[in-house]
């Protein structure tokens, strides 16, 4: 399965680029690893998940979404004006 880019890029805090779903993932394996059930993070598993297996752009445009709130609430992501 080719590791498809994410809807646009999201910088952390600490200056990391996500640009793929592979980043994606890669980050929520180390850093949430251990994280008791989180209903956002679950969602954006299923949306990364499923974007990853269709590769259709609504399906990475919610899983993207996702997981910008998903960093939001973790205060994980950059300023938001320099997301967009």
């Amino acid at each position: 399965m080719p590791d498809r880019k994410l809807a646009r890029v999201l910088t952390l805090r600490d200056g990391a680029e996500l640009r793929t779903i592979g980043d994606a993932a890669a980050l929520i394996e180390e850093r949430f690893r251990g994280t008791a059930s989180w209903g956002a993070l679950e969602t954006t598993l299923v949306l990364l998940e499923r974007a990853a297996q269709s590769g259709e752009l609504s399906d990475v445009r919610a899983a993207t979404a996702a997981l910008e709130g998903t960093l939001l609430q973790s205060q994980m992501l950059g300023p938001i004006d320099e997301q967009r």
